[in-house]
């Protein structure tokens, strides 16, 4: 048997009804008795279409949320790695990064042009990377920091590694010694 036009329009006005839906409220919405109601619900399916168009349409909520989401967490991701170039750019203008040719080791020392007021800047600068890059590897790149870290690439093209909190500390600390000597 084939669904007429009344009994299809009954049905979406029995989904329609949501929470409230009963086929009491169908037959006297489409004058007709109780018993023509139920046999339609039971003849066409209704409780499973109920089922079924209620899965679809959530089918469809989550995939517009995943959609929203993912949309969301590019964008920061963007303008974090944005503020990263920014902030790798500050501090490079005011740090000078040069390899001992003996010994390989890195010596960061301040420009010549940088006042000693900087080093707290370049502290918090550094701290301001720090976190952006935490955020960036932990939540859009599946990277745990099991200590913590800030990257230097970019400060100089042979300054490939990573400093830990303590190498940082000792080296603001030794440019802070230097620059109060200088005064």
């Amino acid at each position: 048997m084939k669904e007429t036009a009344k009994q299809l329009d009954a049905f979406e006005y029995y989904y329609s009804l949501g929470e409230k839906r009963t086929l009491i409220t169908v037959a006297h919405q489409f004058n007709v008795s109780e018993r023509t109601a139920f046999r339609w619900s039971s003849d066409f399916n209704w409780q499973s279409r109920v089922v079924e168009r209620d899965k679809e349409i959530n089918e469809k909520i989550q995939q517009r949320t995943n959609n929203l989401i993912f949309k969301t967490k590019a964008q920061y991701r963007q303008e974090i790695e944005e503020n990263l170039k920014i902030l790798r750019k500050a501090i490079q203008s005011v740090l000078i990064v040069e390899e001992n040719k003996e010994t390989g080791e890195k010596i960061i020392s301040l420009k010549e042009s940088a006042e000693a007021n900087n080093i707290e800047d370049l502290s918090k600068l550094m701290s301001a990377y720090e976190r952006m890059y935490k955020i960036l590897a932990e939540h859009y790149y599946g990277e745990p920091t099991y200590r913590t870290e800030v990257e230097l690439k970019g400060l100089d093209d042979f300054v490939k590694s990573v400093l830990t909190d303590e190498e940082l500390k000792e080296k603001l600390l030794d440019l802070m010694t230097k620059a109060k000597n200088e005064k």
